[in-house]
């Protein structure tokens, strides 16, 4: 008996225009995204307007307890004393990839196309299912990574402790080699500051100690290692997207398949027949998605507390 996929699997993850030709650009995951706005828009405000003293209880309690998780054991141990100045975009970060992911998980789709009779389809899906979120999200990390180590480092700059105590200069963040502190820096005024700034954070991208003998040697290994790190630090947004998108996909499209092998089937008992064990196998690879969905967003946000910190937090 020949087998015969009778839907495209891809249909279930690809963007959709909700409404036709008239906003091809506005496709069903677009609208996921908006939503997901809007829950954290409208949740957070109310359910953090004001402090607290009392225990907190219910589903606030378990949103506590994940956030504090999160800042105590995932962004203080890389960021130490600086974690709190990154933790609004950090929590930010978290909280949207993992709502995105979670109503991903949500057959949102085939329940509205089921109410309506097929009149409405594609009309749910994960945003994070698609590229453009996937890669907005990594080049929003890109900019936020870089833009504060160049802060920082300017700010070290203008206060004049750059190569001091625990304001280690950039090199540490990328080369572990310690600047010397045996020298006082006295302060830069700002405007020096501002000239200097971009050209030491990328000088400083690569480890350079250089020997009073190895000049000629040790500079084209300096040239090379920083070429290195500059195609790194592009590198390591690009794996963030692909990595978020990639596992967002994979389930939809490995569920999305099983169930096109039980209607391929062209009698109802052999249905019957392969529809029990797939339907189980469906119910199971459901659950991984649950977990996947959840270890993603723990992935993606852990990955860009590692490479803010390796710009603004070099002595950890």
């Amino acid at each position: 008996m020949r087998l015969m996929i009778l839907a495209d699997p891809l249909e279930h993850v690809l963007p959709h225009p909700v409404f036709g030709d008239h906003l091809p650009w506005f496709t069903n995951l677009c609208l996921m995204t908006l939503l997901v706005g809007i829950a954290m828009l409208l949740i957070f405000p109310r359910m953090f307007s004001k402090p607290d003293t009392n225990a907190p209880h219910g589903f606030k309690n378990a949103f506590e307890a994940l956030l504090e998780f999160m800042r105590n054991e995932v962004f203080r141990p890389a960021l130490k004393e600086r974690t709190d100045e990154y933790l609004p975009f950090l929590w930010t970060l978290f909280v949207f990839i993992l709502f995105s992911n979670l109503l991903g998980c949500i057959p949102l789709a085939d329940i509205i196309e089921l109410i309506t009779g097929g009149r409405i389809q594609h009309f749910g899906g994960a945003p994070t299912s698609g590229i453009t979120t996937t890669a907005t999200l990594a080049v929003i990390a890109f900019f936020y990574i870089h833009f504060h180590g160049i802060g920082v480092l300017y700010r070290s700059l203008v206060d004049g402790t750059y190569g001091h105590g625990h304001h280690h200069d950039a090199a540490e963040a990328h080369s572990g080699v310690e600047a010397p502190h045996d020298e006082p820096h006295t302060p830069m005024p700002a405007g020096k500051a501002a000239l200097m700034v971009v050209p030491l954070y990328f000088w400083n991208f690569a480890p350079h100690p250089f020997r009073d003998k190895g000049l000629l040697f040790d500079f084209p290994m300096f040239l090379f290692l920083l070429v290195l790190e500059i195609v790194g630090a592009f590198i390591k947004p690009f794996a963030l997207c692909m990595r978020l998108f990639a596992n967002m996909v994979a389930g939809q499209v490995v569920l999305a398949v099983l169930i096109s092998l039980i209607v391929s089937i062209p009698s109802l008992l052999g249905q019957f027949a392969v529809g029990i064990p797939l339907g189980f196998l469906h119910l199971s690879i459901q659950f991984l998605e649950l977990f996947v969905a959840v270890l993603q967003t723990y992935i993606f946000t852990f990955l860009t507390t590692l490479f803010i910190a390796s710009a603004v937090a070099p002595e950890h």
